[in-house]
This record gives C-alpha cells, structure tokens and sequence, in this order.
C-alpha cells in the first residue's frame, strides 16, 4: 500500500476518533478538553490563560484579553480584538491570516480566499497550508483530488498532510491548459503527456 493511502487511512482513524471539543475553567484556570467515544476524555491545561477574561469561541477556537487560542494552544500573533474564524481550521485578524495555531507568512488578511483541501490564496500570493506557492494567483483553480493549476503549470499537494516547514506541493510546468484532466488523486494528463505525482516530475 502506497504511504500516502496509508498516512490518509490512519488520518481518518484517528479524526473518527474524536467526539467533541470544549474548554473549562477549574480552579482558576482554563483547560481545553477533547472528548471521545473510545477513550477517557484528554485535559490539557491551557498555558497563560487568563480564566477571568477567557471566553470560548466554537470550533476549538477561545479568547482572553490577550490571547486567541486554538485546540489549548495559543495562536501564534493573533490579536483577539480584531480576531475572526474563518472556518475549515482558518482565521484572521486585521494583520495576519492563521492555519490553526501558526501565522501563513505572506498572506493578506483583506483579500485571502479559502479554496479546497488546503489550498487557499489571496491577490497575490498561493498557499498549500502554511507553504507559499509559486503560482499566479489570478488565473489559479483548485480542480479535485489535491490537484490545481493556473495558466501555465499544474500543482499537486498533500493536502491532509501540512507543514510549517517541509514543502508538500509538486509542480509539473507548461502543462496544456486547454486539455489538462484529472485521472486520479496521483495522475493526470493533458494531449502531449501524463503527469505522476508519485514521481518528481522534469523542472
């Protein structure tokens, strides 16, 4: 079996798993719990939390005077004031687009647009998850299958699989635009060739 169908199958698994999200306040400070239907829920206390201030906001998402929070992690430069969910694990405030707990370097909070799987973009940048992309952002589409293309090349991505650092996304370059189709979540072909995201395509 491919890594990928496997890392995809164990992601499954364990997201399954999971029954439900909330925060608390005991004894003067917050804690984050995660329930589920197979194991005793698990409690995390939520570091430099003012429990006084501290509101839960949905979706794992809650707040202080000072802090957003994320899953019991503190998201990393987000202003409460001026915070807002996004949805499907993103948000924003007036300076900064965030991917659950992490800043996306680069993305303008004003234009960004959420796509599919990880794929996301504002006017002038792409982004797979935290990792810009070189792309063009005006004519880029997500197609299926964490397949995406813009004008002149095609992209494949890991989207179930993000990383602060490690790039996810593949490029095959000067693809044919006008007969470019999507065979599967690992192939796809245009009139001139075939392009396998399970190997590193020509640059």
């Amino acid at each position: 079996m491919p890594i990928k169908v496997l890392a995809i199958l164990v992601l499954s698994f364990i997201l399954h798993g999971c029954g439900g999200w909330n925060y608390k306040v005991i004894n003067e400070s917050v804690k984050f719990e995660i329930s589920s239907w197979n194991h005793d829920p698990i409690i995390k206390n939520v570091e430099n939390a003012d429990f006084s201030t501290f509101i839960s906001l949905g979706n794992g998402y809650g707040s202080d005077k000072k802090s957003v929070f994320y899953k019991g992690d503190e998201v990393y430069k987000a202003n409460p004031k001026s915070f807002h969910i996004l949805g499907n694990g993103y948000s924003k405030d007036s300076r900064h687009v965030f991917l659950w707990d992490h800043p996306i370097k680069s993305a303008d909070p004003n234009t960004f647009v959420i796509l599919e799987g990880l794929w996301s973009k504002d006017n002038n940048h792409v982004f797979n998850a935290y990792e810009k992309v070189n792309a063009d952002s005006a004519s880029f589409k997500y197609l299926k299958n964490s397949w995406a293309v813009d004008k002149d090349n095609a992209y494949h991505a890991l989207s179930w699989y993000p990383s602060l650092t490690e790039p996810a996304v593949i490029v095959f370059k000067n693809i044919d635009t006008e007969t470019f189709r999507v065979i599967d979540g690992f192939n796809a072909k245009d009139r001139n060739r075939k392009y396998d995201a399970l190997k590193t395509p020509n640059k």
